[in-house]
């Protein structure tokens, strides 16, 4: 047990080491890293270790024990006895002749008092005590390896919640930085188009309105884009934290947000798949929870069946005046063997308060699993429905991308020839921007509504 502790800390260590040079991460290392790093992962991973050694601990109970035992007592008064005075002839009756001792009482409650023993005492001795059979030890190993594998569920609910955090935190930050780049290409081409009117007005051919409404874009724009920077970095840290990552280091991301995109739109998904409850660790930790539920009352029940011990013991006394006069007595051996079988008959109702209340939280239990087989299956209709309607959304929201494009192309193509005015052509830029930024945010919402449900079905 001690070597797999240490096995597995040094391959933890190691994979760290390995992990914390890495500053660029796609999503599936960015998790990776996640479940190597995670306090509450390592804090699981030693509660199982915990739990092994809670195991071997309560195998330790049913292994035989074997005590030795050294006694040495120095007697500065040696115990006195009250014995009858059996030195006196006439206690016991015996025969005196009259006309040899004069006649008198005999008193048959004559005490003497005497002395046992020596001064000094030492007693060495060796015992030996185990389990034969007890039925009840056997269905408590059981409950110790069940709240092991419980134990190993929790652990496995744990790292699902941390793929799903990650994952949110990661398409979190995506967004930011594809929110960022679109605002930069329409800075670049505002710019250009601000270069243009601004020639086109020292020639005689626009107006110093039509400048100032190009600033004013620009400046927005230029906002809009500095803030939405700063909020990358705090998606960043908040990707760092999920991660168990340095807040205090550089992190990048490999993925592009495009590519989840596409990734997501062209995967096939099943919206008709059945609700499968064992695939969320969070079901299959309620059922081990019942199954040790059970199992704990067999356990009380067992309190009321017999239990059988063997135990052996062998010991010698040395009793002197002097200790290591050889001349007196030596070692004087003692030994014994039994079964001791107890029978419990009444324990004072405590066997049956203490199975009522394993009654009462195995009754929980159901009234749990039962409401997360409830909650689970809405939550699994409710993301499909969010699924679709994000979808749908992203759809019509790219077909008015569209559309804006094209309107704010020909404005800008009228307004250049003359035609058009600055007013339409700046109209037609804000619903162009407007258009962009309600695509960019359903394509989010599309990846956030297909990862919850795959979080619903089990299936990150």
């Amino acid at each position: 047990m001690t070597n797999r502790i240490l096995i597995t800390a040094f391959s933890w260590l190691m994979m760290t080491a390995f992990l914390q040079g890495q500053v660029s991460f796609s999503l599936p290392e960015a998790i990776a890293y996640g479940l190597e790093n995670s306090s509450t992962i390592r804090l699981q991973e030693l509660n199982i270790l915990d739990a092994d050694e809670q195991i071997m601990e309560y195998k330790t109970t049913g292994i035989p024990k074997v005590n030795a035992s050294v006694e040495y007592q120095y007697f500065l008064d040696i115990p006195t006895q009250i014995l009858p005075d059996f030195l006196s002839p006439t206690v016991y009756g015996i025969l005196f002749e009259e006309d040899l001792l004069p006649e008198r009482d005999i008193n048959t409650d004559a005490t003497a008092p005497v002395q046992f023993g020596r001064n000094q005492n030492l007693t060495a001795g060796v015992n030996l005590s185990t389990m034969v059979f007890d039925y009840g030890w056997f269905k408590g190993l059981k409950a110790q390896q069940m709240y092991r594998d419980l134990v190993q569920k929790q652990l496995e609910q744990s790292e699902f919640d941390i793929r799903a955090n990650i994952t949110k935190a990661y398409l979190a930050v995506l967004v930011a930085e594809r929110n960022v780049e679109l605002l930069q290409d329409n800075i670049n081409n505002l710019s250009r188009i601000r270069e243009e009117t601004s020639a086109l007005y020292e020639n005689g051919f626009a107006e110093q309105l039509d400048v100032d409404r190009l600033d004013l874009s620009l400046e927005n724009l230029t906002t809009e884009r500095d803030n939405i920077q700063r909020l990358i970095g705090v998606s960043k840290n908040l990707l760092k934290f999920q991660m168990g990552y340095p807040i205090a280091e550089e992190i990048e991301l490999k993925d592009g947000f495009d590519d989840l995109v596409d990734h997501t739109i062209t995967e096939s998904i099943d919206l008709n798949e059945p609700v499968n409850f064992s695939k969320r660790p969070e079901y299959e930790a309620i059922l081990k929870g019942l199954e040790l539920q059970e199992v704990n009352q067999q356990l009380i029940r067992s309190g009321a069946l017999p239990r059988l011990d063997a135990f052996a013991s062998y010991s010698g006394t040395l009793q002197r005046n002097d200790l290591f006069d050889s001349n007196e007595a030596g070692w004087f051996p003692t030994s014994v063997v039994g079964l001791n079988l107890t029978f419990p008959i009444f324990d004072g109702l405590n066997r049956k308060t203490r199975l009522d209340r394993a009654k009462i939280d195995m009754d929980k239990t159901v009234i749990q699993k039962r409401e997360f087989e409830r909650g689970m299956t809405l939550e699994v209709q409710n993301s499909r429905i969010q699924f679709i309607n994000a979808r749908q959304t992203m759809i019509a929201n790219r077909r008015a991308l569209d559309l804006a494009q094209k309107i704010y192309d020909v404005a800008n193509i009228k307004y250049k020839e003359g035609v058009g005015s600055s007013l339409e052509r700046s109209q037609a830029e804000t619903d162009l921007y407007a258009a962009q930024n309600k695509y960019i945010n359903s394509l989010y919402d599309l990846i956030v509504a297909k990862t919850d449900l795959d979080i619903a079905l089990g299936n990150l």
